[in-house]
């Protein structure tokens, strides 16, 4: 097929060329052609694939559904900012064939130590705190029965208790958090700040909108709980070893506000 020809297809077929055996094919096909990857037709509630997969496979354009902001929305964007997010990306040698892929994992260790200017939910009044924590999730490839396959690999610190503003973590058994990278040159680290709200401010505010006290409850009951405060996602080969402030966006993708001031101190080891 001439390489000014361009294949578009969807989730499901890609799963069932790698089903059928052909990754390393198909990986060769897109070195010389355009290949596009869509959401398939039955995600109806606008949800999405990882995308990882596609990429390693060395497809050009994958495509997701930019309506709910997820993980595989955390990923695009942290795929981008390595350049900038200037709207291209270059291929690893090892998706173009030019290198293969690493035989042996490498480790990564990577410890928490402290957090600063973390900003509040809207479910905590003015004056109260809230308990943080720092959830560190892996997404990369790993083959099984000769088959590649996205799988993921989740680490989180213990939670610091009334002092979500600056909370330390580096004198706590949790703060390190070791993963094995099978494809650095695709993986990618998701970096998470969650916080506890506490049931009391949750049900102040809850107050304020329902008169009924069963309403009240069940609102409280549903927001209490674990809120996002903020979300950065980093490719593994853009990660450098030594001491590392990370910087946030909500988990609508922005920075501004509040969340533009948060910094998370770490040390990465590999």
């Amino acid at each position: 097929m001439p390489p000014s020809r361009m294949h578009s297809i969807d989730e499901v077929r890609l799963k069932r060329i790698l089903k059928e055996g052909h990754g390393a094919s198909w990986r060769e096909y897109n070195r010389t052609h355009l290949t596009r990857i869509y959401p398939g037709g039955l995600r109806v509630r606008s949800d999405n694939y990882n995308p990882l997969l596609a990429w390693s496979l060395g497809n050009q354009m994958v495509a997701l559904n930019f309506q709910k902001d997820e993980s595989a929305m955390y990923l695009n964007r942290g795929r981008f900012r390595q350049n900038g997010h200037c709207g291209y990306v270059l291929k690893p040698a090892a998706v173009m064939g030019d290198r293969p892929p690493p035989k042996t994992p490498r480790r990564m260790r990577i410890r928490v130590l402290s957090g600063s200017c973390l900003p509040k939910i809207k479910l905590v009044k003015k004056g109260e705190s809230v308990d943080t924590y720092i959830v560190l999730k892996l997404y990369d490839i790993m083959i099984k029965n000769g088959k590649e396959k996205t799988y993921t690999s989740k680490r989180s610190t213990e939670i610091v208790c009334g002092n979500g503003f600056s909370p330390v973590w580096d004198e706590t058994k949790t703060a390190a958090c070791t993963f094995s990278v099978n494809r650095p040159d695709v993986a990618m680290l998701e970096v998470k700040i969650l916080c506890r709200a506490t049931l009391d401010s949750v049900r102040n505010i809850a107050t304020k909108v329902c008169d009924v006290a069963n309403k009240v409850q069940n609102v409280a009951k549903k927001e209490s709980g674990l809120h996002v405060i903020g979300v950065s996602t980093y490719p593994i080969s853009c990660l450098r070893q030594g001491y590392r402030s990370l910087k946030f966006c909500d988990k609508n993708g922005c920075r501004t506000g509040l969340i533009n001031f948060a910094r998370l101190l770490v040390k990465v080891e590999m």
